[in-house]
């Protein structure tokens, strides 16, 4: 398999990176609490970096490959989703916003999964906060970048795989 350094490797580092920075240095560090749609960003890191583990780890053929990497590129749209409508909460006029409401661990106790995630898509005052920037770029516009890298590598992956000899019989 002709890759450029494994780029399933390359999409693992880059999503335990920011699920570490995410942890250590913004929520244990600086203190700031996530709100319900950074948990969710956290989650789809999470599941991208375990597909992307599966993926580097098991050095599948072809066929698996492009399995694999279209499983990445769903959940990469799913952040892109997430980490979008973060973007436009922080964009949106602030009377707009409902009051802050529960955490989300709160509200998968209270109402469940599809609650809490149904309740953490349409934001509060929490999700339109903007609490840390760098270089100017508030954490969700860095999420969305990172969503966007992810999904690039992936689909060059995909490309790449899809121009590679097709192994005996596929």
């Amino acid at each position: 398999m002709d890759r450029i350094p494994s780029l399933h490797l390359i999409g693992l580092s880059l999503c335990l990176g920011a699920l570490a920075f995410a942890y250590l240095y913004l929520e244990r560090t600086l203190g700031l609490e996530p709100c319900p749609l950074c948990v969710l960003d956290r989650f789809l890191f999470g599941t991208l970096a375990v597909v992307f583990a599966f993926a580097w780890l098991r050095n599948p053929d072809r066929r698996d490959r492009i399995g694999y990497d279209i499983g990445a590129l769903g959940f990469c749209i799913g952040g892109l989703g997430v980490a979008g409508r973060h973007v436009y909460l922080q964009h949106a006029p602030a009377e707009s916003l409902a009051e802050c409401g529960a955490g989300f661990w709160d509200l998968m106790e209270q109402i469940g999964i599809e609650g809490a995630v149904a309740s953490a898509l349409r934001g509060d005052g929490d999700c339109g906060d903007i609490q840390w920037t760098f270089l100017g770029l508030s954490i969700p516009t860095l999420t969305l970048i990172l969503f966007a890298v992810l999904f690039l590598i992936t689909l060059v992956d995909i490309i790449l795989a899809i121009r590679s000899k097709p192994m005996p019989g596929f």
